[in-house]
């Protein structure tokens, strides 16, 4: 947020600025919409790794460590995430897992 306040003040130095950003903070400065975006993909992320750790515990595959692991509300994020995005979630662990299902090979 502190790079689209020094871009927005660079403005009247005459520098053309254009930004995209996909928080939704820029133009209208709403920290709400942020949180709200930023909560949505942590629990995106959360859902994924939750799935794939799963798919891997059960198939014996390589052992899925995250840092999205570690809040004490995981499983809650990781729940609104797979709740939101199940039919994505499937396919997301299927593409991992190829087509035998089976994930990749532990490495030794």
């Amino acid at each position: 947020m502190a790079a689209v306040d020094l871009l927005n003040a660079a403005r009247p130095l005459g520098l053309r600025v254009r930004l995209n950003d996909e928080g939704g903070y820029w133009p209208h400065r709403r920290l709400t919409l942020v949180r709200e975006r930023l909560a949505q993909m942590n629990s995106v992320v959360a859902a994924l790794a939750g799935a794939l750790k799963d798919a891997a515990d059960e198939t014996g595959g390589q052992t899925v460590q995250s840092p999205i692991f570690a809040p004490p509300h995981f499983e809650r994020i990781e729940a609104e995430g797979a709740e939101a995005n199940a039919e994505h979630l499937r396919s997301a662990v299927a593409t991992v897992l190829g087509p035998g299902g089976a994930p990749p090979p532990r490495a030794e």
